[in-house]
């Protein structure tokens, strides 16, 4: 899936996303990190910097959006699964996320449906 400078951010910074979990949902939060995360190269040839503003503390990154191209990232329908549900448990999302999450949710697989249970008559 290609993501942009801002999505891989989006991912990134998500507050959502499990921090703990059973072993195989830390090994596809690892994973999904490591796979979004911005390389030595593309931070240096797109100019990514982290920037502070001294009066508010608050941080922000800034890049070279001429420089800067979508990254094509594999993402799993696990990884997909656990973006969504963060999406989905968020309360304070910015409106760029939208787009990302409609892209995302396809690639959640279904749940298997589960058969109404059957009255046994006597």
């Amino acid at each position: 899936m290609k993501l942009t400078v801002p999505e891989r951010l989006l991912v990134l910074g998500m507050q959502e996303i499990p921090r703990f979990g059973n072993v195989v949902t830390m090994r596809l939060v690892t994973d999904l990190f490591a796979r979004t995360a911005f390389t030595e190269k593309e931070i240096a040839d797109w100019k990514i910097e982290i920037k502070v503003d001294e009066q508010t503390g608050m941080s922000r990154v800034t890049w070279n959006p001429s420089l800067a191209t979508d990254a094509d990232i594999d993402i799993t329908p696990g990884m997909a699964k656990i973006l969504v549900s963060a999406i989905d448990r968020a309360e304070n999302l910015p409106l760029a996320i939208v787009p990302l999450y409609d892209r995302l949710k396809p690639l959640v697989p279904e749940e298997p449906k589960k058969e109404p249970k059957k009255e046994i008559k006597k």
